[in-house]
């Protein structure tokens, strides 16, 4: 049996797909108990790169409650952790399958509950793999994609990827290298790793370009730009 739900997210960056994955577990009853960003973890204890990582302690009180009431230890297995990675180009979202690791109790009483989480987690999933972001900033249009806080987060994304390429291209011995505390055992090991940082890179530059020309002409047909109203 697998040990977790999982599926493909659409979001015009990383950030935007935590924040899809929150709202849709949110609509189906759960809370975070918790964020932990793996990436950034382990980048200020080890110094290492790591792609972005995110993993969220999902709860849903009602039935947290009755596991509780049920099974007295069943705290260890909450809450239900959902996680959040980027592979490449892919962004994709995982939860804990509740029947998979609640069936090692061996108490009866567990199993209607395990079976209602995996059924919202279901659709959490399902709901922010279908979300539109609303038409992510490659497809145009007046969407959500617009919004200040959208594109704050696909400038962040930039931000990190281009920090990150730079660190690979300072371990490969292409720029002047990091401090010594930073430097890893070997220069080879960072190539796949820049490599994968390049292409992240790459389809996230043709979003703003997009973004910022069609705020330009959506401002230019607004009359903001060219030539000032006789008004003026």
């Amino acid at each position: 049996m697998a040990y977790y739900l999982q599926r493909t997210l659409t979001a015009p960056s990383f950030e935007a797909a935590v924040r899809q994955i929150k709202e849709a577990l949110a609509a189906e009853g759960f809370g975070i108990l918790c964020e932990i960003d793996v990436a950034a973890i382990l980048k200020a204890k080890t110094g290492a790169l790591f792609r972005p990582y995110r993993i969220l302690g999902a709860c849903h009180p009602h039935y947290a409650e009755q596991a509780l009431e049920a099974e007295p230890m069943i705290g260890v297995m909450l809450p239900c952790n959902v996680v959040v990675q980027q592979r490449g180009e892919v962004i994709e979202a995982a939860a804990v399958d509740p029947v998979a690791t609640m069936s090692q109790v061996k108490n009866p009483a567990l199993d209607p509950l395990a079976a209602a989480v995996r059924k919202h987690l279901r659709r959490a999933l399902k709901a922010a793999a279908s979300a539109k972001t609303a038409r992510s900033i490659e497809a145009g249009g007046t969407s959500a994609s617009n919004k200040p806080q959208d594109i704050h987060e696909t400038l962040r994304a930039f931000e990190k990827r281009l920090d990150a390429v730079i660190y690979q291209l300072q371990v490969a011995g292409l720029l002047s290298p990091p401090k010594a505390r930073d430097v890893m055992p070997s220069s080879l090991d960072h190539l796949g790793e820049l490599e994968r940082e390049m292409i992240a890179l790459k389809t996230i530059i043709p979003q703003l370009i997009t973004f910022f020309d069609r705020s330009q002409a959506e401002n230019s047909a607004n009359g903001r730009f060219g030539q000032q109203s006789s008004g003026e």
